[in-house]
């Protein structure tokens, strides 16, 4: 977990974009994840996911789930920030 911006955290994970500059929580998981959409869309699962939390109301603001093969192999989180690392178990 890291405190930063939204548009950092967003450039961090897909070069290039943009996002609002917001101040956020960027988090990232690892575990096994099933993330529910709509009855109409398809269930996105995987081993890794990130989210944002909105600074202000500490709400989850979007939420990514990618299967193995497209999580990034080196996020460079210190760079946004000081990182903390939580450990569940």
């Amino acid at each position: 977990m890291v405190y930063t911006t939204r548009s950092a955290a967003t450039e961090l994970l897909h070069p290039g974009a943009t996002a609002d500059p917001q101040p956020c929580y960027f988090v990232t998981l690892e575990g096994g994840f099933d993330l529910p959409l709509t009855p109409e869309a398809p269930r996105r699962t995987g081993s890794w996911a990130a989210l944002y939390i909105n600074a202000e109301t500490m709400q989850v603001s979007s939420l990514t789930v990618r299967p193995h093969e497209y999580v990034p192999s080196h996020l460079p989180l210190d760079e946004l920030g000081q990182v903390y690392t939580i450990n569940f178990g």
